[in-house]
């Protein structure tokens, strides 16, 4: 089992010291009662302008956005149902030109199958995109 190490009495006393220093830091900075400089307060001042105004452009908008929300929400869904018909038709050009593709394909596929199980594994790279896609 490892040794644990001890301090020794002067390396307790200056870490309490530093410990000490900090507290004390900390406690002149947190109820010393630090106030603002010209600068600070203009920057302040600043602040709550831009701040009073962006609370004013939200409540307009809080105010008028129902009647956005319920238009756009309309909107939307008349283009999803315009759009859905299209998509649906095609889909299934889709649907058909990939099987008819695969079905032509069918001689392609077994010359491939031949190759590369016929001692030519080397080339699956180039046959594995006729594959699958």
């Amino acid at each position: 089992m490892p040794q644990l190490s001890r301090r020794s009495p002067e390396d307790r006393s200056g870490a309490f010291r530093a410990m000490a220093t900090l507290v004390a830091v900390a406690g002149a900075i947190i109820f010393g009662g630090c106030q603002h400089g010209e600068f600070g307060q203009r920057r302040l001042d600043a602040r709550e302008r831009k701040l009073a105004r962006t609370a004013a452009v939200a409540a307009s908008e809080t105010a008028r956005r129902p009647t956005v929300t319920a238009e756009k929400l309309r909107g939307i869904e008349r283009r999803r149902s315009e759009r859905s018909a299209a998509d649906l038709e095609r889909a299934e050009r889709y649907w058909d030109r990939d099987c008819r593709r695969w079905g032509d394909r069918q001689e392609d596929y077994g010359r491939a199958l031949g190759r590369i199980f016929g001692g030519q594994p080397g080339d699956i790279g180039r046959y594995a995109i006729i594959f699958f896609f």
